[in-house]
């Protein structure tokens, strides 16, 4: 068997596949106020850390997700909701945005 056998042929069953964005390449969006558009918000029921939004973006011509989890920044599950109501019904919009940080939380801000 090639030693890539295993991932060429793993398929990836997150909620809609996709590369996600690691703890330290969020941290490096927030250092280079990098934008990225966000396609979709959608809500993960989660695993043991609990229940999720994912967010489909775009960043430097690729498609990833990233994910922040529910109940830890009461203004930022707001705006997220708030931007998963505007996507759904807006079919084809795409939102602008960069992370920022606001003591020890990430927020998703306009770009």
């Amino acid at each position: 068997m090639p030693e890539d056998g295993f991932f060429s042929t793993y398929v990836d069953d997150s909620p809609g596949g996709g590369t996600w964005i690691s703890g330290d390449e969020k941290e490096k969006l927030i250092e280079s106020g990098d934008a990225f558009d966000i396609t979709a918000v959608d809500i993960d029921p989660g695993d043991k850390y609990g229940e999720r939004f994912v967010l489909d973006v775009v960043l430097a011509g690729e498609a990833r997700k990233i994910g922040f989890q529910t109940g830890t920044v009461d203004s930022r599950d707001r705006m997220l909701g708030a931007m998963a109501e505007f996507l759904a019904a807006n079919a084809g919009s795409q939102v602008r945005a960069k992370l920022a940080a606001s003591g020890r939380s990430t927020l998703v801000t306009a770009a």
